[in-house]
């Protein structure tokens, strides 16, 4: 039985116009993954900047985050929720900044942390904003908000 050639089988085509298009589609990924490995490597280290916001969070306490706080942070907290845990309980459906703080007072947080940089959320206030229902403003750099359980 003889063995087919390359010639013989229908999916390969090694026409000029082939070898450009895969050449292209070459270089588009390269240039990908050099552009994310740039973005990468020129943002900070998400542990470092947890740390230097982490003295003022109250330790011990109860706690909505974003989903990379949780590097090296977890075990100074009594427990963590993430921004996920609000979207799967608001099935992303009218989302707010007064419903998501009314969910963390609900589920006993006493802090929230936002990322409007990094992991910015729909359901966020306007960057600044001092006053969210049952939290108020502490801490704010121009990324990071630190909310604190008010007084209700």
């Amino acid at each position: 039985m003889a063995t087919p050639s390359l010639h013989d089988q229908p999916f390969i085509d090694t026409t000029k116009s082939f070898k450009v298009i895969l050449g292209i589609y070459f270089i588009i990924g390269l240039y990908g993954t050099i552009a994310i490995i740039h973005k990468n490597l020129s943002r900070e280290y998400m542990p470092d900047l947890y740390e230097q916001i982490g003295s003022r969070l109250p330790q011990g306490k109860v706690g909505v985050v974003p989903l990379t706080f949780f590097f090296n942070e977890y075990n100074d907290y009594h427990r963590l929720l993430t921004h996920e845990n609000y979207k799967l309980f608001a099935k992303k459906k009218n989302m707010s900044a007064r419903k998501f703080s009314e969910w963390s007072r609900y589920k006993g947080a006493q802090f929230i942390v936002m990322d409007y940089l990094f992991n910015r959320e729909t359901f966020y206030p306007k960057p600044g904003t001092r006053k969210i229902p049952y939290f108020r403003l502490v801490f704010f750099n121009g990324r990071f908000a630190i909310y604190r359980r008010s007084l209700d």
